[in-house]
């Protein structure tokens, strides 16, 4: 699989999220050079995504790389571009975020399936079906994707 284009699991994968608050009169122009990252950076051996979303309360932007194992984060977080994650950071208007994530196990919707399946049986005859709908629905009010992977 191409790096930065895919969702395949490996049972090392590893996820850094960067939570940066800039100043109101500058969250644009960090945006944008983060957005510059996104790229050069989802080329790199080993990335298996990168994105960047805003938060709204409160205002944050977040920027998310997803690697294939913890040597190719430490090999990310060695290098001269990763230099410009830390600029971004630097600009924040408040302490920045940095959290680094081992993934051991991943499930994807077949855990939803199987959740609300169980809570269907259990209370689906007491909701009306404008409401059972309305449950199906996932949804954060606090997350906006600026940027998802192109292909």
């Amino acid at each position: 699989m191409p790096a930065g284009t895919g969702s395949a699991y490996s049972p090392d994968m590893v996820l850094t999220l960067v939570r940066v608050y800039p100043k109101s009169a500058d969250t644009e122009s960090v945006r944008r050079f983060l957005l510059g990252v996104l790229g050069p950076t989802r080329v790199q051996p080993g990335c298996l995504r990168c994105t960047l979303a805003s938060e709204s309360e409160p205002e944050a932007l977040l920027y998310m790389e997803t690697w294939e194992s913890m040597d190719d984060l430490l090999r990310r977080l060695q290098s001269v571009e990763f230099g410009k994650v830390l600029e971004a950071m630097e600009s924040s208007a408040c302490a920045p975020e940095f959290s680094v994530f081992e993934l051991t196990h991943q499930q994807g919707l077949e855990l939803i399936e199987r959740v609300r399946k169980v809570e269907w049986q259990r209370g689906n005859e007491s909701q009306s079906p404008a409401r059972q709908d309305e449950s199906q629905m996932l949804y954060h009010p606090n997350h906006k994707t600026i940027e998802e992977d192109p292909l």
